[in-house]
């Protein structure tokens, strides 16, 4: 059984979040972000064909006219090297990531830390996402805690936790 926050879909804690990782499980590095790449591509799915969930640290940024800039990983640097950038499909979320974003970030313009709960690819593929050459996560919860920019962050496959 999935964690109340993965079945919600909306703001959870960092601390469910790595209870329901497996340990041993992290991807390579950001800072290899071919190998990561690939390594999303190759976990997308479980044994069983079932979409896998994956926990990443993100950091965007907005433009004044709402656009938004993400990267994978948690430091400013990523977000102007872009070599993890991503397209954050937020359809499954109940409060749409532009509110979140409002909520938790304090300048639009400047870089926004968090963690997201994804699978690797779109939601539900079709015209309502943007045409562009970037990997898509879909969203399924919005962690309000931002990794540290010093901090080391990574990628963790999360799984289901079974009931005591």
């Amino acid at each position: 059984m999935q964690s109340e926050s993965s079945k919600t879909g909306e703001t959870g804690s960092t601390e469910d979040a790595a209870a329901a990782a497996v340990k041993g499980t992290a991807a390579p590095s950001l800072e290899q972000p071919a190998q990561l790449l690939a390594w999303f591509e190759a976990n997308a799915l479980d044994e069983r064909g079932q979409r896998r969930m994956f926990i990443v640290p993100i950091v965007c940024r907005r433009s004044p006219e709402g656009a938004r800039q993400a990267v994978i990983g948690s430091s400013e640097q990523a977000l102007e090297n872009a070599e993890l950038a991503v397209s954050l499909d937020d359809s499954a979320l109940g409060i749409a990531l532009d509110d979140h974003l409002r909520q938790h970030c304090a300048e639009p313009s400047e870089p926004c830390r968090f963690w997201l709960s994804v699978h690797w690819g779109a939601l539900m593929p079709g015209p309502s996402l943007p045409a562009e050459d970037k990997p898509v996560l879909a969203v399924r919860t919005f962690f309000s805690e931002a990794p540290e920019p010093e901090a080391p962050a990574e990628v963790y496959i999360q799984t289901s936790r079974k009931e005591d």
